[in-house]
């Protein structure tokens, strides 16, 4: 619901509620040097997509499991707002695995959100987190013969403290995107990750959802 308006007719600005209750409208000068533009475009794009999550992030807030969300604290001493559809499928020390599956006629979807933990040992941090990241994934039941873990044959992407990636099914035709987000907490590394898998359709909401809320 928040928009951006170029156009050679407008000076940059931004307006609040203008049409809808918390929107945002911003307007940008198109005919500014290029260099102003594209600072102007990029504050924007920045600006919009904190809101985006932040408001994602909000709606689960008012609805989520409040047991896992308790469960997470205490255990690794962040809040997650795990979404109701989610069942509680592993808990143990250390490892926190929660998932959702829809398969009839009209899709096949499975997500997961995990959360581990370990005290890192390497001082390449994010190689050691895709090595446990890989260790954690088996913990997904498969067919046998077959495991999930991170898709080695396209680069990790990082941005601040999230990941984003690819996980494959190995030895069957399964993957999907991964978003991975670490954090220090003490002396461990706490990390949250989700995967989805939903052949053949747009995933970005989940991803979106995972990066607003993990």
């Amino acid at each position: 619901k928040n928009i951006m308006v170029v156009s050679s007719d407008v000076k940059d600005s931004y307006s609040k509620d203008k049409w809808a209750n918390g929107q945002t409208v911003f307007y940008l000068h198109s005919d500014s040097k290029e260099i102003d533009f594209i600072k102007s475009c990029n504050k924007t794009c920045s600006f919009l997509n904190r809101k985006e999550l932040e408001e994602i992030k909000n709606s689960y807030e008012k609805g989520h499991n409040k047991d896992a969300r308790l469960d997470i604290k205490e255990q690794f001493g962040f809040e997650l707002f795990l979404p109701t559809e989610y069942t509680v499928s592993l808990k143990k020390e250390g490892l926190f695995i929660a998932d959702f599956h829809s398969f009839n006629e009209k899709e096949d979807l499975l997500k997961y959100i995990i959360v581990y933990e370990f005290e890192p040992t390497d001082y390449d941090l994010q190689s050691e987190i895709i090595i446990k990241t890989d260790s954690i994934l088996k913990y997904i039941p498969t067919n046998e013969g077959s495991y999930v873990q991170i898709d080695k044959r396209f680069s990790i992407v990082k941005d601040n403290e999230i990941y984003r990636g690819l996980w494959i099914l190995k030895n069957e035709f399964m993957g999907g995107p991964i978003i991975i987000r670490s954090t220090s907490i003490d002396d461990k590394v706490v990390v949250s990750l989700g995967i989805v898998f939903n052949p053949n359709e747009n995933k970005r909401d989940f991803v979106r959802t995972f990066e607003a809320i993990l």
